[in-house]
């Protein structure tokens, strides 16, 4: 299966969008608005250099209403806009994300979709197999008379979005995170310090009542008229079936996939202690194994590299926690050690990279001099 070459190689400020953005003191009703109005799965919260994300399963899982949407998000990664489609393909398949936010210097001033990666997909090539090949099978399923609150259980404990429902043992329609996102509230319920009540969602209704009618394909359908029919029809997933049994689901995370780049590292690279937050340890584990790349041009003789973060208790207020790094970087004669601690873990590893940098360059100065001196150079 070998994927369009130019769209691996594209960059992604080439299919570069609007970034959905909502200030970071703004309550959770403004992001439920905001998601409805643009049809998105996730918005950005923009405070100077970092990124925030908050997506409809954050929403879901929320208790407090009256929340402010930055209590909610998690730092992502940012892109620039020579970012390789590939790379960011990566970052939303591992992450079970459909956006990144894509920056110019110190300004985030858009973002790529899975949608828009879908679309360019199926404008540049054929892809002339069956959908089964790439649907997730044997998908989590709900009965027509379960209730919202096993829902919304499975979508946040299982970080799934869409979940097809049943009735007799076959599949009749597909709850999504999104309709039960737009059951929250309706725009007119709106209330300035939060959600009337009678406007939540009541955990003991029916399923029934929110299910949309699924989009239905065969396992023998072609993927291309498979995503097709996804991107023409709206819908962010098809059920894929043999007669009228279930056999899976396809997403727009699966044809994403198809694209993604597997991270690579020359050397050795080990991390222990990173964070649960999954884009907090992503943008550190990318920064380590980037520098540790970057220097390994320069000092050939490296060996390993291994880092290790602890964190302390999360702070009674704030709910911060601060971590502590040592870095370990081994070579056949010596091994250089650094550390160094702050609350904000990407911010630790750009300060350990720049040390990293100097003190071996400073070696490598130093040993440049000594065989300068003994008449080698």
């Amino acid at each position: 299966m070998e994927i369009a070459p130019g769209l691996l190689r594209a960059r992604v400020g080439e299919l570069e969008t609007e970034l959905v953005t909502v200030p970071s003191s703004a309550p959770l009703t403004k992001v439920v608005s905001a998601l409805r109005e643009k049809g998105a799965y996730e918005v950005f919260i923009v405070e100077g250099s970092r990124v925030g994300m908050v997506s409809i399963r954050d929403v879901l899982m929320a208790k407090n209403v009256s929340k402010k949407a930055s209590s909610l998000a998690v730092q992502v990664p940012r892109l620039s806009p020579e970012t390789e489609v590939a790379e960011a393909a990566r970052l939303m398949s591992e992450y079970r994300i459909r956006a990144l936010p894509i920056s110019r210097g110190s300004e985030a001033t858009g973002e790529i979709t899975a949608l828009s990666i879908c679309k360019a997909l199926s404008s540049a090539q054929r892809l002339a197999f069956t959908i089964d090949k790439i649907m997730t099978g044997h998908p989590i399923t709900l009965d027509v008379d379960d209730r919202l609150g096993k829902a919304k259980a499975l979508i946040n404990r299982r970080r799934i979005d869409h979940l097809p429902v049943r009735q007799d043992g076959r599949v009749v329609g597909v709850l999504t995170s999104q309709g039960l996102l737009n059951s929250l509230v309706p725009p007119e319920r709106t209330m300035k310090y939060g959600w009337k009540p009678e406007a939540l969602v009541v955990d003991q209704l029916s399923v029934k009542g929110l299910m949309e009618r699924p989009l239905v394909c065969d396992v023998l359908d072609e993927t291309s008229s498979v995503l097709k029919r996804l991107i023409d029809e709206g819908r962010t997933c098809a059920i894929v079936g043999l007669g009228e049994e279930l056999q899976g689901i396809v997403t727009y995370r699966d044809f994403v996939k198809l694209l993604a780049k597997p991270q690579e590292s020359t050397i050795p690279v080990y991390m222990v202690g990173l964070p649960e937050d999954p884009f907090e340890a992503e943008v550190a584990k990318t920064k380590f194994v980037r520098v540790v790349n970057l220097l390994r041009r320069g000092f050939p003789e490296i060996l390993e590299a291994r880092s290790k973060v602890k964190a302390s208790a999360p702070h009674p207020r704030s709910g911060r926690k601060r971590y502590e790094v040592e870095t370990l970087i081994y070579t056949p004669r010596r091994t250089f050690v650094y550390s160094e601690s702050g609350w904000d873990l990407p911010a630790v590893f750009d300060v350990i990279s720049d040390r990293l940098k100097t003190i071996m360059s400073r070696r490598a100065k130093r040993a440049r001099i000594r065989r300068t001196d003994r008449g080698i150079d």
